[in-house]
């Protein structure tokens, strides 16, 4: 089964401005929002192939963080 997954590309701004802090992107240059949901689809193709648990995020969501 084949599903469609729908992105919100609102927060391509956010990702670009975060660049360092989870995946450390010294030089975020080469970041577009196009790779950026190409990479995102690979990953889910991944974790479906392996049968990995995942989350999907399709939506908007509030999680509340403990550091």
């Amino acid at each position: 089964m084949r599903r469609t997954i729908k992105c919100n590309t609102n927060h391509f701004p956010d990702i670009k401005g975060y660049a360092s802090v989870i995946e450390n992107r010294l030089d975020d240059d080469g970041c577009t929002m196009e790779g950026v949901l190409a990479d995102h689809a690979r990953m889910l193709e991944f974790t479906r192939k392996y049968a990995v648990n995942y989350v999907l995020i399709d939506d908007e969501y509030d999680i509340p963080l403990r550091f």
